[in-house]
């Protein structure tokens, strides 16, 4: 069976996940994975869905282009190749929390010292919000330490980076 990748985006309001669903719905398809959140005041939506074998995607994407200015701003679907495994990923073992003064690279900076780390990051989110005196950014990663390496080595590298940031660190691990 085909899998697709959705995004779409639209105002904040309790019609755009609604509308969205409902054309999927309507089409059969079945959605998976999905994630649905506020970023900067705008609804976005993505999803990974599989239509049944009698449908077109064609015929989907029309039905949500019709979507287009009244709930949604921009859609897009995209072809998935098929999953590389079989097997079940592994379970994300902790969960990485980042906060500070707002400044660039931050995100950039966490990502890349994961991928050194070889850290499969599962989850990864971030935002600002607004203080008294400044912005606080952050940004919480859930991960998987890979094989051969402990969790407090990567918590010691974790703390380096948010010295060097000048911001604070929690690292948690998942039982």
């Amino acid at each position: 069976m085909k899998r697709y990748a959705l995004t779409a985006i639209g105002a904040h309001g309790p019609s755009t996940a609604a509308s969205v669903t409902n054309v999927l719905h309507s089409h059969d398809c079945a959605i998976g994975d999905s994630n649905m959140m506020l970023l900067d005041n705008e609804f976005v939506i993505t999803l990974v869905l599989t239509l049944p074998k009698r449908k077109r995607l064609t015929t989907v994407r029309n039905d949500l282009d019709k979507l287009l200015d009244s709930t949604i701003t921009a859609v897009n679907i995209d072809e998935l190749s098929a999953p590389k495994t079989h097997g079940e990923s592994p379970h994300s073992d902790f969960i990485f929390t980042l906060h500070g003064k707002n400044r660039p690279g931050i995100v950039h900076r966490t990502c890349d010292l994961l991928y050194r780390l070889g850290v499969n990051i599962k989850s990864l989110e971030s935002m600002v919000v607004q203080g008294e005196k400044s912005e606080l950014y952050i940004v919480m990663v859930e991960g998987t330490t890979p094989e051969g390496t402990t969790l407090e080595k990567i918590e010691a590298k974790l703390r380096e980076l948010a010295r060097g940031l000048r911001m604070k660190t929690t690292v948690k691990p998942i039982d």
